[in-house]
Order: C-alpha cells, then sequence, then structure tokens
C-alpha cells in the first residue's frame, strides 16, 4: 500500500528521512566536528580560548547576513546580548578545564555530566520544581564524577579529595 501511494506521488515530492536516521546523522556529524578539536587539543591544551574565538568569528560572520535582513526581531537585543555573554563565559570555563591536568576522557565525561547546571538553569530560569529525590541523584552523580576525577588525575596519592588546586579548579568549572 504504502510503495503504491509513493509511486502517486508526483515526481517532483522526495522522501522525508525517517527521525532514526537523521539522529544518526546529527551524532556522526558531531562526532566528526569534534575530532579536530580533540586533535588540536591533544597537540596544545591551552588552545581552546584561540578556538573558541575562531568558532565565535565563524558564527558571527555566517549569520550577519540574515541578521541584517531580518526586518523585525523575535527576541530584543539585550536577550542576545546575554545568550552572547552566557556562551562566552561557558567558553571560558570550558577552556580553563580542558587546560587542566585531568586526562581527556575525564575532562569529556565532566562535560557532557552538566546536571548540576541543567538544575540550576530549571530552578533560576524556567521556575521548575526538582523533588529531593531527584536533586539528591543529582549530588550523588556529581560527587561520583568529582571522585573519579580525583582518582583518574593520578594526583591522589592520599585519597581522592587530594587533587591539585587546578584539577580541583577544572573539575568545578565543568560541573
Amino acid at each position: 500500500v504504502c510503495v503504491e501511494a509513493e509511486s502517486a506521488l508526483s515526481p517532483h515530492v522526495k522522501a522525508v528521512p525517517s527521525a532514526a536516521m537523521l539522529s544518526l546523522l546529527m551524532v556522526i556529524c558531531g562526532c566528526c566536528c569534534q575530532a579536530p578539536y580533540e586533535l588540536i587539543m591533544s597537540s596544545d591544551r591551552g588552545c581552546g580560548d584561540l578556538v573558541s574565538l575562531a568558532e565565535a568569528i565563524t558564527g558571527i560572520v555566517a549569520s550577519t547576513g540574515s541578521a541584517i535582513a531580518e526586518k523585525e526581531w523575535v527576541l530584543p537585543m539585550r536577550s542576545h546580548a546575554l545568550l552572547a555573554a552566557a556562551g562566552i563565559a561557558f567558553s571560558m570555563l570550558t577552556n580553563r578545564a580542558l587546560a587542566s591536568p585531568l586526562p581527556t576522557a575525564m575532562l569529556c565525561t565532566l562535560k557532557n555530566g552538566s546536571l548540576v547546571a541543567n538544575v540550576i538553569v530549571g530552578v533560576a530560569v524556567q521556575g521548575k520544581k526538582y523533588a529531593r529525590g531527584q536533586v539528591f541523584a543529582v549530588l550523588v552523580v556529581t560527587t561520583g564524577l568529582v571522585l573519579t576525577a580525583g582518582d583518574a588525575s593520578g594526583e591522589a596519592e592520599s585519597g581522592p579529595f587530594a587533587m591539585s588546586s587546578e584539577s580541583l579548579i577544572a573539575v568545578s568549572c565543568l560541573t
């Protein structure tokens, strides 16, 4: 039945890819975009600010034409400025953490485990209410990530809390 329906469509109508296929494509593209960054970071851990600057300039150049052509913006300029400031702050914290002596695998785990940030934004910006069990789970996961980072840093000779101040700052920046 579906084949007959597809053949009845005009030749100009193309099939829409499935959500699973688009999701898979997004994951593959995300990994391919992250690979050059990981290569650069593995050779020079302090280059994050330069990479972030290049990303920002590319984004500004790519979006300037459509921003100028837009007659009326949906969001006020103040919102755009706040979003830009938040993006810069996030990049600076992330770059500070990525320049630390922690292993790259641990940094990626901490970077993607931003549960504390999600809860803070949910409460402060979106007005969400979290159950005690949810907050407790976030604290347990975050504590586990911090302890794992301390153990993976190779600096913990007298327990997981013996991280250097630089590693502790890196973990704080990412959580």
